[in-house]
């Protein structure tokens, strides 16, 4: 496991130091700084080939995350359905997507802010949290409304090791207390 969820914070750290390596052997011209600062800065390439070849399970599920909102997009609604679990709760998502695709357009400017996927000490459960800022209108309409929301989606990882979606809350964009509009769909 890699111990960042991106490379960005290691590269910096390998490049600084590479730098000030580099700094000090144009200052004194031994070449042990040449040598040391030219490793640091190889380091740099070696992390973010790691980082590019080690997938986290965070990162697994915010590809689940973009897969999702990409069919909903899409207006997909067998690939949308897919993410989610095979239980009563997941069922009543299921049938609440298929109402609500089928009764309203989403817009292709859909954009996925503020993401973040936090998991459990074993991976079996991941929290993902974003905001998602869009237009969306009635089919038939000609009149499309935009604005925020914010949501928390608790992926579960299944026996056959497929993330899934286990609950879905709906937050109120600005203070991330729960909106609970969702809901009524899911009855």
């Amino acid at each position: 496991m890699w111990f960042t969820e991106t490379a960005w914070p290691p590269i910096m750290i390998a490049a600084t130091i590479g730098v000030a390596f580099l700094l000090k052997w144009y200052s004194v011209q031994r070449p042990i700084y040449l040598i040391t600062g030219g490793l640091f800065l190889v380091s740099c390439l070696v992390i973010y080939g790691v980082e590019l070849s080690v997938v986290t399970e965070g990162e697994v599920v915010e590809g689940h995350v973009q897969g999702l909102t990409g069919a909903v997009v899409d207006g997909d609604i067998e690939k949308a359905q897919s993410y989610f679990a095979d239980n009563p709760y997941g069922t009543a998502i299921k049938i609440a997507l298929d109402r609500l695709l089928s009764s309203y357009d989403i817009e292709n400017d859909l954009a996925i802010t503020d993401f973040y996927v936090t998991t459990d000490e074993q991976e079996k459960e991941a929290v993902a949290h974003f905001r998602a800022n869009g237009s969306v209108g009635g089919r038939g309409e000609v009149a499309m409304r935009s604005g925020p929301t914010r949501w928390e989606l608790t992926w579960e990882k299944q026996s056959d090791g497929q993330w899934k979606v286990v609950q879905v809350q709906q937050l109120n964009p600005v203070d991330g207390t729960r909106v609970g509009w969702f809901d009524r769909y899911i009855r």
